[in-house]
């Protein structure tokens, strides 16, 4: 495997604070010279780091949290847990990842909600999904490849919301 251009290491070193001060500056350039600040960074190579659009702010935020997901499920941690088990504890991780930026997810939903942005949401919610199915061992690559994923992304997508406003309530 290669190693990620300077460029690319820095936009990964970014992806979560922005999300974090998502919540208070919005998917906006203010979020990364906040998240900048926050991690000592020079806030133009951090600008240059990030994309421009909110959508992509986003994308780089949700691969932020996947990553964490894999750094955090070893081999060893999901050891002998059954499938369920282990798809069950990604979810959970993945919202504990997300909790300190809880608000910005509420928008980034909407964002993601928008039209123009309907092709780049599908992509991240099939990656997220294939992704969580890797993480768990799944190798197949017939028909069930298939049927895990779309079964998972619904399964996600209603759990996110109720921890949403699971949430706001408490």
């Amino acid at each position: 495997m290669t190693e990620p251009s300077p460029l690319e290491q820095l936009r990964r070193r970014l992806a979560l604070a922005v999300g974090e001060n998502a919540v208070f500056d919005g998917w906006a350039r203010q979020a990364v010279d906040s998240a900048a600040g926050q991690l000592g960074v020079d806030p133009v190579q951090a600008r240059l780091a990030m994309p421009k659009s909110q959508a992509g702010m986003i994308d780089t935020y949700i691969q932020g949290v996947d990553r964490g997901l894999e750094a955090y499920f070893t081999p060893v941690r999901m050891g002998a847990l059954k499938i369920r088990e282990k798809i069950r504890a990604l979810i959970w991780r993945r919202f504990e990842i997300m909790a300190p930026a809880r608000e910005a997810i509420r928008r980034a939903l909407a964002i993601l909600a928008m039209p123009q942005n309907l092709p780049l949401a599908l992509r991240i919610s099939w990656r997220t999904a294939d992704h969580m199915w890797r993480i768990a061992g799944a190798t197949s690559t017939d028909f069930n490849h298939y049927t895990q994923r779309m079964t998972l992304r619904p399964v996600y997508a209603s759990s996110l919301l109720v921890w949403l406003d699971d949430q706001s309530e408490g």
